[in-house]
């Protein structure tokens, strides 16, 4: 099975579950629910690349390229009703089915580039490339190709599919890469802790991935680009959210 194929039986498997999911619970979303536990461990389970167990006493730190896909105006989409005679959803069940489509198909993009998928941020994920010694520039190219496929992910295969099946209009993303060291280390209590990456690739990444339809890096993104004769990528200034970044382009 070629990767293209691969792709669209993932959204449309993601959407066959994500319908199964919202019909289970769509009656119970008013329903409020608390649980107590305790839980102790020396070491946590985490999917943060090169890290696979994180000492709950001893943070280590590392070198990272950090990745973050967005969606836009989710909170209009979330709020916006659409007539029955031109969409099939609205409102949050949109929200739920879009996000149903992209993330998992997104994530496997991500993993086939080397990269791993660390958090899901409602509407996007956080994942990150982890560099090794003398691999800044093959892990920028991984991470570069992993936001551009992610790019034409929305436009090739979600949005059709999402289209076909519900009527939605197109939604559109935007990737923001960074690179820095970061702490890897567990934060929370009980069963509530959990294995995460602090550092400044995070918040900038996160900061740069207000584009539409772009993949904008930091500067030292841009600074660590692999240079070769006669390349084709440009990068143009721009500033999202106070962060200074740069939208990389083909010329």
């Amino acid at each position: 099975m070629d990767r293209q194929r691969e792709l669209i039986d993932l959204v449309n498997e993601s959407l066959n579950r994500a319908e199964a999911d919202w019909e289970g619970v769509a009656t119970l979303l008013e329903a409020k629910e608390a649980v107590a536990l305790a839980n102790s461990r020396d070491f946590i389970p985490s999917t943060i690349p090169g890290h696979p167990l994180v000492d709950t006493t001893e943070p280590k730190v590392d070198e990272f390229i950090a990745f973050v896909l967005d969606i836009r105006d989710s909170t209009q989409r979330l709020m916006c009703a659409i007539s029955e005679d031109k969409a099939k959803v609205s409102g949050l069940q949109r929200l739920f089915f879009e996000t149903s489509a992209l993330l998992p198909a997104a994530s496997q993009l991500v993993e086939w580039k080397g990269g791993a998928v660390t958090e899901y941020l409602g509407d996007g994920l956080l994942a990150m490339f982890r560099v090794n010694e003398g691999q800044r520039a093959e892990r920028i190219n991984d991470a570069y190709a992993a936001a551009t496929r992610s790019l034409e992910l929305v436009q090739e295969l979600v949005n059709p599919i999402l289209n076909y099946r519900y009527g939605v209009p197109a939604l559109s993303i935007g990737v923001g890469l960074a690179l820095s060291k970061a702490i890897v280390t567990v934060v929370g209590l009980g069963v509530s802790r959990q294995a995460k990456a602090f550092g400044e690739c995070v918040w900038r990444a996160s900061k740069l991935s207000g584009g539409r339809n772009q993949v904008i890096v930091d500067e030292s993104i841009r600074l660590a680009w692999p240079t070769s004769k006669g390349g084709r990528l440009h990068f143009r200034p721009t500033k999202l959210k106070g962060s200074d970044g740069f939208v990389v382009y083909q010329q």
